[in-house]
């Protein structure tokens, strides 16, 4: 099993996937382009998995590389709120990563003095004291202490920052990326810390949100409209372009085809799961829950880690759908998974109860379970969810006992079609208990080959219960399947079979033989019944109830009923009812 973990976002232009490439170069070249000292606050927007980070990611190697083109001089810090806990240490240590940066870009005798302004203008942002107890974390400010105690102003620290910035001729662009991810309180200080608190000449602010989420959060916590006032804080807001449908496809599409070919070599298995209509017809369904890319990626995950276990005893089209439903309606999965009985192929369709409580799922539903009797014939040859023999694998990742694996299956169809009746019938043995379950879903092939035809009636002294379901097999294919010449085979050529099973298969494959088979098998079967002498049956070499066998072949029983006469042999009571029965009718005769 190969677990790959290539859902990370993409780190340069060379692996984009979502054709970022021209908007990430227009946006570059708007940022480099930007000479003003004041700090710029862009924001880029998107849901969830949309590729926010990719984009920036992108944004990034591209400012870097105008950059080594044009001389320009630009620092970059990437910060990650969302990895701190506590909003004073947010603070604190934004200031630490922003005052590394200016510092290693300085030199010459200012530097101790920005160093002491802006120590002293971070000091009123952060607290005197931190205590954290059992049940709480208490944070004590002392404003007034500290505009006591200092020489300047909060608005005179912040000017002189400001004039040392500037002639640092440095432009720093500080990433803040998944702002959603943060606590109420804990955005509102980010927004308030880039706007009214750090702002700071030449410094430009990359934001990465979902902007619905964000503004529901400040609404929350400040109770006002969350749009406004992100229209307040952004100069330039950037929404991430949605994935096309068909870029989505491609690209789970490749990465379903690399899990097959990793799995199995096998041209016949990558064959059948290459049919474009079967894929097709999947992506219509799919599509409208997979949206994006972080959708893709979870996906993924689920298939490439779970699909390996199962795949010889699932079907993958039905495995990724069942996939996505996990992924986007946990408890109908769970439903399906305590309810077979709703859905498996005895019901046909599936219940009015949940068709109503998931109507909205209808087509996902529609799909693993179809109610459709073409349907169904084309579900069973594949594995499908929607039959029972195979339904609890998709969830417990392993085949019952007392079911037939795939690995099985194969085993005791190879041997049934090949020429090598010794390894069948020691097959048929091992998986004697299966049998069941290998029949009932050979009936799915379309038909059986002449060996498999052959070898079942070669058996049939300990496998006749099987003989009518692999004949019905055969009919499907009539013209494969010549009779008369598996019979002349076994009862002239090959094998000598008990008398009683020669009349069977003759009563058995009577409609189905020509006329002239017949009149063989029927001499066959007489000169065996003329040969059999009444020691025959006290050496218990035949059934006494082959005697009633005779009239129907036409063969007298008078040689018998003398042989009895004169032996007087005592019987059974059973034997003798049946020889008593003889003897009258042998007196008939």
């Amino acid at each position: 099993m190969n677990f790959n973990n290539s859902h990370s976002p993409k780190m340069t232009i060379s692996s984009d996937e979502l054709s970022f490439e021209t908007y990430v170069e227009r946006v570059a070249q708007g940022i480099v382009k930007y000479k003003s000292e004041e700090s710029l606050v862009m924001s880029i927007e998107g849901e969830w998995g949309s590729g926010k980070t990719t984009f920036i990611n992108f944004l990034v190697e591209h400012i870097k590389d105008i950059r080594e083109d044009e001389k320009f001089k630009y620092e970059f810090i990437h910060f990650n709120p969302w990895l701190i806990t506590n909003t004073e240490q947010i603070v604190k240590l934004f200031f630490k990563e922003l005052q590394k940066v200016i510092l290693s870009n300085s030199v010459g005798a200012k530097v101790k003095e920005f160093k002491e302004d802006f120590k002293s203008f971070v000091s009123f942002f952060t607290p005197d004291d931190i205590s954290i107890g059992i049940d709480s974390t208490k944070i004590k400010y002392n404003i007034a202490k500290k505009l006591a105690s200092e020489s300047k102003t909060l608005e005179e620290l912040k000017n002189d920052i400001n004039k040392y910035l500037s002639e640092l001729n440095i432009k720093i662009i500080i990433v803040i990326d998944d702002i959603d991810r943060l606590t109420d309180k804990e955005t509102e200080h980010i927004f308030r810390l880039v706007k009214g608190v750090a702002d700071f000449y030449n410094l430009i602010y990359i934001l990465s949100y979902d902007k619905s989420i964000v503004s529901q959060s400040i609404e929350k916590f400040k109770s006002e409209n969350g749009q406004r006032y992100l229209e307040k804080i952004i100069n330039y807001p950037l929404t991430i372009p949605k994935a096309h449908e068909v870029t989505i496809k491609k690209m789970l599409k490749f990465e379903f085809d690399n899990i097959l070919k990793n799995l199995k070599n096998d041209q016949n298995f990558l064959n059948e799961c290459s049919t474009s209509y079967e894929w097709d017809i999947l992506f219509q369904v799919i599509l409208k829950y997979i949206k994006t890319i972080r959708d893709k990626n979870q996906l993924m995950n689920i298939v490439s880690f779970e699909y390996p276990i199962i795949h010889e005893d699932t079907n993958i089209w039905d495995f990724i759908v069942l996939s996505v439903i996990k992924l986007k309606v946990y408890p109908l999965y769970e439903y399906i998974k305590n309810n077979p009985n709703d859905f498996v192929i005895q019901k046909k369709n599936v219940s009015k109860t949940i068709s109503e409580k998931f109507h909205s799922y209808e087509d996902l539903l529609a799909y693993l379970f179809p109610n459709s009797s073409v349907n169904y014939a084309t579900s069973l040859r594949k594995n499908r969810i929607v039959d029972i023999d195979y339904f609890e694998t998709y969830f417990s990742f392993s085949v019952s006992s007392d079911k037939l694996a795939y690995k099985e299956y194969a085993e005791i169809k190879d041997k049934l079609f090949s020429e090598d009746f010794e390894g069948y019938k020691n097959n048929f043995q091992k998986y004697k208990t299966k049998y069941n379950y290998f029949l009932n879903r050979l009936e799915r092939e379309t038909s059986i080959n002449e060996n498999a035809f052959f070898n079942t009636i070669k058996s049939y002294t300990f496998n006749k219960m099987y003989l009518e379901q692999i004949e019905a097999l055969g009919t499907k294919n009539r013209a494969l399947l010549n009779i008369d010449k598996y019979l002349e085979h076994i009862y002239i050529n090959d094998l000598k079979l008990p008398l009683k099973i020669q009349i069977e298969l003759l009563v058995r494959f009577k409609n189905n033989i020509s006329e002239k088979m017949k009149n063989k098998m029927k001499e066959i079967i007489q000169k065996e019944l003329k040969a059999i002498s009444f020691n025959d049956f006290v050496e218990n070499k035949y059934e006494v109830s082959i005697i009633e066998e005779f009239p129907k072949f036409e063969v007298s029983l008078k040689t018998l009923a003398n042989q009895w006469n004169i032996a007087k042999i005592p019987l059974t009571n059973s034997q003798g009812e049946l020889l008593n029965w003889w003897k009258n009718n042998s007196e008939t005769e």
